[in-house]
């Protein structure tokens, strides 16, 4: 599954956060940024509950409390 996170600011934040999540045999995979649109390919977890894990990660950080961003399936 491909998930997508538009954020204005702080994508290597993003970037290094979810690439180096490792919890319940979830994996992110970094697959391409283009403009502020940060590509990951997603195993072992589906739809709202990925997106769902990715804002509460963002969220959990001091950048991600002030951070606007989106994140959607594709």
């Amino acid at each position: 599954m491909r998930l997508i996170v538009n954020a204005p600011m702080a994508s290597d934040m993003i970037i290094n956060l979810l690439t180096e999540y490792r919890e319940n045999d979830v994996e992110f995979q970094f697959v391409k940024k283009t403009g502020l649109r940060l590509e990951f390919e997603v195993s072992n977890i589906e739809g709202p509950a990925a997106c769902s894990l990715v804002n509460t990660l963002i969220k959990s950080t001091e950048t991600g409390k002030v951070l606007y961003f989106t994140v959607e399936t594709v």
